[in-house]
């Protein structure tokens, strides 16, 4: 039986990989730029982590879609974090400011939208529609890798022979019928 931890690790290791997953080959789908300050911190560190926060929470917020990671901002330049200052009470407070983008893995956009799951990751989401298409049983598409869409994945790497200690970089590639 599959311990809690394992598949924990599992899930974290998935999410590593589709952060580290290269998009060079990848296009961006964006949209307007959102524009936000953040709330205040008692480092320079902390502002703009909260102002990166502020925007993405902006984002969802605005078109009711959360459309990729900060870091896939301004096609895949990141969020921009500018203009930190000091209120009159001492605390850091910085502006966050980006286009939203997701990466276009098969030349058709794939977006997180309100019913899927927050932690939301839209390669996960693709990833879940084509194993779906192909009889995995992955559970909801939502774009969060639960246990069904685990086992899938697993089941996947051994029936095309992807080591399983391959990063997920490789199960995309295998998907999109690269070699």
């Amino acid at each position: 039986m599959v311990s809690i931890f394992s598949r924990l690790a599992f899930a974290a290791a998935a999410l590593v990989s589709f952060a580290g997953a290269s998009l060079a080959d990848d296009n961006y789908s964006c949209k307007k730029e959102v524009g936000v300050t953040g709330n205040g911190a008692f480092t320079e560190d902390g502002a703009k982590k909260k102002a990166i926060l502020a925007w993405r929470n902006a984002v969802i917020a605005e078109s009711g879609i959360y459309y990729g990671e900060p870091a896939t901002a301004n096609e895949g330049l990141g969020v921009a974090v500018e203009r930190c200052a000091r209120s009159s009470i001492g605390l850091a407070i910085c502006q966050a400011r980006g286009r939203p983008c997701v990466a276009v893995i098969t030349g058709a956009d794939v977006e997180c939208t309100r019913d899927d799951s927050k932690e939301c990751d839209p390669k996960a989401k693709w990833i879940q529609g084509q194993l779906d298409k192909q009889g995995y049983d992955v559970g909801r598409i939502d774009g969060n890798i639960g246990r069904k869409s685990e086992k899938a994945i697993e089941a996947y790497k051994k029936k095309t022979g992807i080591p399983d200690d391959a990063d997920i970089q490789k199960v995309i590639d295998s998907l999109k019928g690269k070699k």
